[in-house]
């Protein structure tokens, strides 16, 4: 995470694109949240140059859990939350649900950001192969044709969606996509509803 123009900004934990071959980047309370997700989740050996970064959750993978456990854990998150973020952030709330009989650790996390004050949460689990994505649209700027070449080009990775006109927000919805400039003025949207929808 960095420090760019008084934003901080961050490119998405799990590799998500904003448009093909371009990252999706967060920028401010959500920067805050990826990079404290990337905290949470990662192993040691993570980071390049610091092999004893990170981890702190995954050394609790597949231990058994009770209650000195769990205080244990969030003493350690506490003092990780003060040596590393406590310029950026302050933690309001700090839940743990544990799930013993799938022995699953869900732990909840309320926060804001000093700089503005503005709030967020994030959910971590600690097991070997359950996760939480925080969902987000990603906006599409195109039109015209290269709004159809962009939707030849992620077709076959998308191709279980429908394009489907969202009443709310008032425009086309490809889902996990928002196409911002389509209409259907556009010259190119009865080829594009084709293409996606398989009319």
């Amino acid at each position: 995470m960095a420090n760019v123009s008084n934003l901080y900004t961050d490119i998405d934990l799990y590799g998500k694109e904003a448009t093909p071959g371009v990252a999706l980047e967060y920028f401010d309370i959500q920067a805050i949240s990826n990079a404290l997700n990337l905290w949470l989740t990662s192993k040691k050996g993570d980071f390049l140059r610091n092999p004893s970064a990170g981890g702190i959750l995954d050394k609790y993978l597949f231990k058994n859990l009770n209650e000195n456990k769990l205080f244990k854990i969030k003493l350690e998150l506490l003092s990780t939350f003060a040596d590393y973020f406590s310029d950026t952030l302050a933690i309001d709330d700090l839940k743990f649900n544990p799930d013993y009989q799938n022995r699953i650790l869900e732990i909840r996390i309320t926060y804001h950001d000093i700089r503005s004050g503005a709030s967020d949460n994030l959910t971590v689990y600690v097991n070997s192969n359950y996760a939480y994505k925080r969902f987000e649209y990603q906006t599409v700027d195109y039109a015209g044709e290269n709004l159809y070449r962009f939707v030849q080009i992620t077709v076959p990775s998308n191709s279980t969606e429908k394009l489907v006109y969202d009443s709310t927000l008032l425009k086309w919805r490809w889902s996990p996509y928002i196409l911002e400039n389509l209409t259907s003025a556009d010259p190119y949207f009865s080829q594009i509803l084709a293409l996606i929808n398989g009319q």
